[in-house]
């Protein structure tokens, strides 16, 4: 069980389930997920580096899911999409201005 947070307002029930949907719909693209490293400075081109702890220096690894996302990454990750199985939302709330998605993959 993992869950996100978002500054965003609450979701219906059904644009839950679109989002759950649209999801699984990249994951069953089957998408390459490959490394790489650069500097924090070209990285900070290509994404957003607000979590990055600000004692960082040096080279950054980027993780990218085929064309879809790139992010700053230290953890593990799958090679393919399909290889996290499917998504579900098991929960959400809505307090403060901060959506909360909590989801599992099976």
């Amino acid at each position: 069980l993992s869950k996100c947070d978002y500054k965003f307002r609450q979701l219906e029930e059904e644009e839950i389930r679109q989002l759950e949907k649209h999801v699984n719909e990249v994951i069953a693209q089957d998408l390459s997920i490959t490394e790489e490293f650069t500097s924090k400075e070209e990285a900070e081109k290509l994404c957003t580096m607000a979590r990055l702890p600000k004692h960082v220096t040096g080279d950054v690894r980027l993780v990218r899911v085929g064309d879809y996302d790139i992010c700053p990454c230290i953890g593990a990750h799958v090679g393919k999409t399909k290889e996290i199985g499917t998504f579900k939302i098991t929960t959400w709330s809505h307090k403060d201005g901060v959506l909360r998605i909590r989801f599992r993959v099976e």
